[in-house]
């Protein structure tokens, strides 16, 4: 008896130490378990957190980017340095923008948080413009009124960023687009087109050569012509005058006195006249229609005018050595500086300089500095049909072309390779016979002409700037510059804020 239960307490005893280990194992997995458990938690928190990091900081970035898309200084420094950076209870960052093409841009950034890593990129594009005016493909660009263009000939085509007042005798041998107001007055003073956002108002003499299209109303007096046709949002005021073709307008007509409308006229509002009947005054036929479509603006559009800078000593420090001018030529990028420019006028008088940039682009600096020169001198490019000169103008620079001298290419009136660039209130001035043959970029520059030309015109290309000073009836002839790969590249591309869109998005 006393053996069995002593048999039984062994098996008894035995169930305990199993019942004992399979709770502590049970236990042991339990507690492992649990731990994997908020490991992996934490784990996959951190990883999210890591990706929401990356993915901030990168859209914060695409951000900077358009709000500051003008300030080509500050782009390059953001595409030739890594960024870094940490955020509270997010991670560490780095940044780096990188560009794939002219008009595509890589921003790749890492993060890195409580062990974890992820990497988000998003490319950056800028789409060409459908439609629009491109400012170098006027011979005048004013990115302002044109309170300053007196007595001159412009063959080519005209924008203003303002209101537009031409008088005088002055004729526009090109098409005009005005984004204020616009008065024509004077026998002679004509543009071959005219499209304003503004009123028109065409008085004593004056005429448009083509169309005109306005957003706002017409009025015509004083033997006013157009030899096309009129379309206008607004209404027709003709109190004297003649259109040689047909008028669409959104609103009234109105006529009187010796006003004649050779074609058909279609209105929206109402039409009436000074004195006789609608046989009186409109050759054609005369239709009210509730049909009518507002003018599209679309193609006559113009980019924000980006300012550009100088190139930074880091990219290039060649530019901010004294220019060096050997046997009478410029072979090398440097710095026009006062030293430089009192050696050029202490040259012999009507001496030719000879820029030269057959073998590859040639960069000059005016900083701070007036080239104005006094002895007659020629500066001519001479260029293997690819490669350009670039003179940077910044600080309180400008440029004076005097008597009987010449700045430009080698074979005038040729396309410019020639390009001056300013990035502020800086100067070119055309002063008595003289003559100069650029793609001119000043957005918040002046250029003023005045005096007789060197030879037929005063200025050959295109002249971008804010203000011009325009009298003596001086000659502005266009020459399309090729802007490909330049500086004004970025000009072809639609502006607006810099026009940075995102196309996509990757992870990794």
């Amino acid at each position: 008896m006393f053996r069995i239960l002593k048999k039984k307490d062994g098996y008894i005893l035995a169930w305990v130490v199993c019942i004992f280990l399979v709770v502590a194992i049970l236990s042991s997995v339990a507690v492992t378990v649990s731990i994997t458990t908020i490991q992996s938690t934490k784990s996959q928190h951190n990883q999210q957190q890591v990706y929401y990091t990356a993915k901030s900081v990168a859209g914060a970035m695409v951000e900077y980017i358009k709000a500051n898309a003008e300030n080509t200084q500050l782009i390059d420094s953001l595409t030739s340095n890594q960024g870094r950076g940490s955020i509270p209870n997010m991670g560490d960052y780095t940044v780096d923008v990188k560009y794939v093409s002219p008009r595509k841009m890589k921003i790749t950034v890492t993060a890195d948080f409580r062990g974890e890593s992820d990497t988000v990129s998003v490319y950056l594009i800028q789409p060409p413009a459908p439609s629009g005016i491109l400012p170098t493909d006027n011979v005048l660009y004013l990115n302002g009124d044109s309170s300053g263009i007196g007595q001159c000939i412009l063959n080519g085509n005209l924008y203003i960023d303002g209101n537009f007042s031409l008088s005088q005798g002055s004729k526009i041998n090109g098409f005009a687009v005005v984004k204020g107001a616009t008065t024509m007055s004077g026998a002679g003073s004509t543009t071959a087109g005219l499209f304003s956002y503004g009123n028109v108002n065409l008085l004593a003499g004056s005429s448009v050569s083509g169309d005109i299209y306005t957003k706002g109303d017409l009025k015509m007096n004083g033997n006013a012509t157009v030899h096309g046709s009129v379309y206008a949002d607004g209404s027709l005021d003709m109190l004297n005058g003649q259109i040689n073709k047909n008028a669409v307008l959104g609103k009234n007509a109105y006529f009187a006195g010796g006003a004649n409308l050779m074609g058909p006229l279609l209105y929206t509002v109402d039409f009436s006249t000074g004195c006789g009947t609608v046989s009186n005054f409109v050759f054609g036929s005369v239709t009210k229609t509730s049909d009518f479509t507002p003018i599209e603006d679309g193609p006559y559009s113009a980019p924000a005018l980006p300012i550009i800078r100088p190139p930074t000593y880091a990219e290039m420090p060649e530019l901010y050595s004294p220019v060096v001018i050997n046997n009478k030529t410029i072979s090398k990028s440097g710095k026009i500086t006062s030293a430089v420019v009192s050696q050029l006028n202490q040259m012999q008088w009507g001496s030719i300089i000879t820029i030269d940039a057959t073998a590859g682009d040639i960069n000059l600096l005016l900083e701070n500095t007036a080239l104005n020169l006094s002895n007659g001198i020629d500066i001519e490019v001479i260029s293997d049909g690819t490669h350009n000169v670039f003179i940077y103008m910044t600080g309180s620079s400008s440029i004076s072309v005097n008597s009987n001298e010449y700045i430009g290419m080698d074979v005038r009136s040729s396309s410019p390779r020639l390009y001056i660039i300013g990035d502020g209130e800086q100067t070119i001035s055309l002063n008595n016979n003289s003559e100069l043959d650029a793609c001119v970029y000043m957005p918040l520059g002046t250029i003023s002409a005045s005096g007789s030309p060197l030879e037929t015109y005063k200025f050959v290309g295109s002249c971008i700037v804010k203000h011009a000073n325009i009298t003596s009836n001086v000659m502005f002839h266009y020459s399309k510059p090729d802007i490909d790969s330049t500086p004004l590249d970025r000009l072809q591309s639609d502006s607006g804020q810099g026009a940075w869109v995102i196309e996509s998005w990757d992870n990794k």
